[in-house]
């Protein structure tokens, strides 16, 4: 029985303790990075690299692990424990860090929260520990993707391969050519941009690339986006309001400028709001400015529950309440029903979806 088979078996936490952890999840990670901070052979397990590092890794875990709970997602933890393991053992960390670390979260846990709330968020612990072995395996295996994307890889390896020599002008002679030969732009942003920035990612999971030279390609990316989209040329608006954002803490927003640029391409009138837009100030330039839809991206798990509490707070705005929401971004690929979960209406896998569902709504709600 596979991992994400015995994952399925384990009970669901419950809301008080999912509450709980998420109260006292700093406490419990500053108690993890103290008592992995006293083991002797700390540097050794992580290749020496600062205890801010370390630090780092268990905020985002908090943040991950929070998410999940609160979602009840037990397919989103192994897969993403997957990446965990890969990610940071290709970065220098021993795979024994995983074990001193994981028996210092159970800890915390059973000293901090309440005894029946600790029992059920340690059983998910233990359920890690027990499959130490198994969620090694599949780190080390060629044949397991943790994000995924389908989009065959001939068609745009060469831009790749001009974008890690951060070869602007030759990513852009390749989008030019792209347009020149009648491809419209949705094609070239999800045949070659979308599949060449999830291998990005990939390379510096397996520690082949360095965050500098991730956030270089991504650059590069940005200036080929702006310079194609002035190509392709604007368009007057015919179509309502849209706005497009990425959630709180979220960093990433090559996904969600896309999807702007492309309705944007269609006519429809959008205000992009770009990376980590505040809760509050999203919600009040809803009111303010009414739009047909808004489309929200996330890319980390662990910024699932800001999506979520973001949309929960818009069906609670009686000002609000009928504005459509859209997500995407690569957090929904992990499981089918996440977008579900956070409450969205609509989940667009790409730039082609977000087009459709959107002329799908326009047709069904009259413009006033």
């Amino acid at each position: 029985m596979t991992i994400f088979a015995t994952i399925k078996l384990l009970s669901p936490v419950s809301l008080s303790a999912a509450a709980e952890y998420s109260q006292v999840q700093k406490v419990i990670q500053n108690d993890v990075n103290q008592a992995l901070a006293k083991i002797n052979s700390i540097h050794d397990f992580m290749s020496n690299c600062p205890l801010q590092v370390m630090s780092d890794i268990h905020h985002h875990h908090t943040l991950f692990m929070n998410n999940v709970f609160r979602l009840n997602n037990y397919s989103l933890l192994a897969r993403l424990l997957v990446w965990e393991y890969r990610a940071y053992h290709a970065h220098g960390f021993s795979y024994d860090y995983f074990t001193y670390a994981f028996s210092e979260w159970s800890k915390a846990v059973k000293l901090h929260i309440s005894q029946d709330n600790a029992a059920e968020i340690d059983c998910v612990y233990q359920w890690i520990v027990e499959h130490h072995a198994d969620l090694i395996q599949l780190a080390e295996s060629d044949d397991y993707q943790v994000f995924l994307s389908n989009k065959d890889q001939e068609g745009y390896s060469t831009f790749l391969r001009h974008l890690l020599y951060v070869e602007s002008q030759a990513c852009l002679a390749i989008g030019a050519t792209y347009l020149d030969d009648g491809n419209d732009l949705a094609s070239f942003y999800i045949e070659v941009i979308e599949p060449s920035m999830y291998e990005v990612g990939r390379l510096w999971e397996t520690g082949q690339i360095s965050v500098a030279q991730e956030h270089l390609a991504t650059a590069v990316v940005n200036r080929v986006m702006f310079t194609l989209f002035l190509r392709a040329g604007l368009r007057d608006a015919n179509k309502p309001k849209v706005i497009i954002a990425a959630a709180p803490n979220e960093q990433h927003e090559v996904g969600a400028s896309m999807v702007a640029d492309l309705l944007e391409q269609h006519g429809w009138a959008v205000d992009y709001l770009g990376a980590n837009m505040p809760q509050e100030d999203l919600l009040q330039y809803l009111r303010v400015s009414q739009p047909c839809f808004l489309g929200l991206s996330v890319v980390m798990p662990f910024n699932l529950v800001s999506a979520r509490e973001i949309i929960a707070a818009i069906r609670a705005d009686t000002n609000i309440c009928g504005v459509k929401i859209m997500v995407g971004g690569a957090a929904f690929k992990h499981s089918e029903d996440l977008w579900r979960q956070v409450g969205a209406d609509a989940y667009a896998v790409d730039g082609h979806a977000a087009i459709n569902i959107a002329r799908s709504w326009l047709e069904e709600k009259p413009v006033q």
